[in-house]
């Protein structure tokens, strides 16, 4: 267990650190730094649970499915922070950041891996509720970041659409919470996703029903499906860049997981019933309709990363489907869409966030000339990105205050 201690100690004690971090240079090496631990305790997870099947303590347990995404989210966040250290020091340069929100923005990077990877490690649906919902206000603050009036209004429709999500998403588990009683005895047995698994054949199937409804509609705004994505592209479009690329690459992950250690439960609580097939039914209606959806939005949209967060929602809209229609096949090729999705999507907002400092907009009909001007770049070199010298800032960002 030393190695998920570490694990979610190092983003923990990141987020803290860093708030009190005055120099912009250190502050950007020392969030590289925690986030290489995270990842290296992760891997230290990761071969710990090959060796004995699982890690399992009171509140915290990770086995063969989420280990994996373990690492991928560690690593992503990895990545992610790589770039961003001279990414945000030079938009702080440009004054569209003030140093105390560079704090800001290092804590709440950390902050927000660390939830992330606690709703992942938890073994209680109580405690992944309070990290999802932790990571809404994480990145609230990371999406308004920048003090435009477009990144507030995106900052206020991503609060409040996700903050209705997770009270539903709240009713259904104190539903789950209501069904357990009398099975898996009073406490917080109650909310081990691990006893009620065990135990899912003697639940009430009305009310696990009911609940996996509220639990789909509420984690389900967090996965960006239709109809309740419209904060996803105003999110990933206004705030900075590397907010962008944890948000799709690691944020809807999570959401998704979610919904799948759920939909075990509601399954083994259905089992044999009429509506045994309802869980997967849902999640197949609700990502063919978010595919679509996100298929046909994609040819209307100018700018550059509000078409990939439509991308995302038609991406993650196929993983939905897969996982709801089950079995090992698809169960894998969902899980491989979702490797494959989050390193590629987080590369490319860190790609299309260059490109557009470079052009000074995010307008697609503008980026231009790149071969040309950042002939390193288009050949995969923007980890160590430095700004072109014809770089000019966007008219459409001003200097923050």
């Amino acid at each position: 267990m030393s190695a998920l201690w570490l694990m979610l100690a190092a983003p923990a004690v990141g987020a803290l650190v860093l708030a009190a971090v005055p120099s912009l240079p250190l502050a950007g090496w020392l969030n590289t730094a925690f986030s290489a631990a995270a990842l290296a305790a992760a891997l230290w997870v990761g071969e710990t649970v090959s060796r004995h099947g699982e890690l399992a303590s009171t509140y915290l347990r990770v086995d063969a499915f989420n280990v994996y995404l373990l690492v991928l989210t560690t690593f992503v966040g990895l990545t992610t922070a790589i770039f961003s250290r001279p990414y945000m020091r030079e938009v702080c340069h440009q004054g569209r950041l003030t140093r105390r929100r560079m704090r800001l923005y290092h804590a709440m990077y950390q902050a927000f891996l660390f939830t992330m990877l606690l709703a992942l490690s938890t073994d209680s649906l109580g405690i992944l509720w309070v990290a999802v919902e932790g990571a809404t206000l994480s990145t609230v603050l990371l999406v308004s970041l920048y003090r435009t009036p477009e990144s507030i209004e995106a900052a206020w429709k991503y609060f409040i659409l996700c903050g209705v999500g997770i009270a539903l998403a709240l009713f259904g588990t104190v539903l789950i919470y209501a069904a357990a009683q009398g099975v898996t005895g009073e406490g917080d047995a109650g909310l081990s996703w691990h006893r009620l698994y065990q135990n899912a054949a003697r639940l009430d199937p009305g009310v696990m029903r009911i609940a996996f409804v509220f639990l789909l509609v509420g984690y389900g705004t967090k996965v960006g499906l239709v109809p309740m994505h419209f904060w996803l592209p105003d999110a990933h479009s206004e705030g900075p860049t590397p907010v962008s690329a944890v948000l799709s690459g690691l944020l809807l992950n999570v959401a998704l997981y979610a919904v799948v250690r759920l939909k075990m439960i509601v399954d083994g609580a259905l089992a044999g019933g009429p509506t045994a097939q309802l869980a997967g039914h849902l999640m197949m209606g609700f990502g063919l309709i978010s595919f679509l959806v996100a298929v046909f939005s994609l040819r209307r949209q100018k700018d550059i990363k509000r078409l990939f967060s439509y991308s995302s929602i038609e991406h993650m809209g196929l993983m939905t489907f897969a996982l709801g229609m089950g079995g090992p096949l698809a169960t894998f090729a969902a899980l491989l869409h979702m490797l494959v999705h989050s390193l590629a999507k987080s590369a490319i907002f860190v790609g299309v966030g260059h490109a557009s400092h470079i052009a000074g907009t995010q307008r697609i009909e503008r980026i231009r000339g790149l071969i040309r001007t950042q002939p390193r770049w288009v050949g995969g070199c923007c980890w160590g990105w430095r700004p072109s010298p014809a770089f000019r800032p966007s008219a459409s960002s001003p200097a923050s205050s």
